[in-house]
C-alpha cells in the first residue's frame, strides 16, 4: 500500500507557509496466525516553508522515516508488540512542523536523525510480566 498527498498552505496575507509532498509506502505480512510483522517508508518533500507571515521563504532538508511493527497475539484480546523507527532531518513525528512546534519530537542541534523504540501491550497484561 502507498500513497501521495500535495500539501499547500498559505497566511492570511497570502504568502507560502508550506508547500510540500508526502509520499509513503508500507505493507504488512502475517508470518504466523500470531505474529505479524509491518514495515512503512515515508517521505516528506519539503519545497517551501515559512515560519511566520513576513519570514524569508527556506527550503529545509527533506525529511523521511522508516518504521517497523512487530505484533504477537498471545489470545484475541491479548497481544504484545514492539516498534522501532529512524528518521533522518527530523523528529519521528513529521506533523508538527505545521501544526505546532510543542507536540513533536526533534534533534538537537548538530544531529541529523533520530531512532524511537517502544514495546506495548494491555496493561493487565504488562502487570503481570513485572
Amino acid at each position: 500500500m502507498g500513497g501521495y498527498r500535495w500539501g499547500f498552505t498559505e497566511f492570511a496575507n497570502g504568502a507560502t507557509l508550506s508547500r510540500d509532498d508526502f509520499w509513503w509506502a508500507g505493507g504488512s505480512y502475517q508470518a504466523t496466525t500470531a505474529l505479524n510483522f509491518q514495515l512503512g517508508y515515508y517521505y516528506w518533500n519539503i519545497k517551501s516553508l515559512r515560519l511566520g507571515a513576513t519570514a524569508t521563504e527556506g527550503n529545509p532538508a527533506n525529511p523521511w522515516e522508516v518504521a517497523f511493527v512487530a505484533d504477537y497475539a498471545f489470545s484475541k484480546r491479548t497481544d504484545v508488540y514492539l516498534t522501532t523507527a529512524y528518521a533522518r532531518n527530523a523528529g519521528v513525528n513529521f506533523d508538527s512542523s505545521n501544526t505546532g512546534f510543542a507536540t513533536g519530537y526533534f534533534p538537537t542541534p548538530g544531529q541529523r536523525g533520530m531512532t524511537a523504540v517502544a514495546v506495548g501491550g494491555p496493561p493487565h497484561f504488562l502487570r503481570e510480566l513485572s
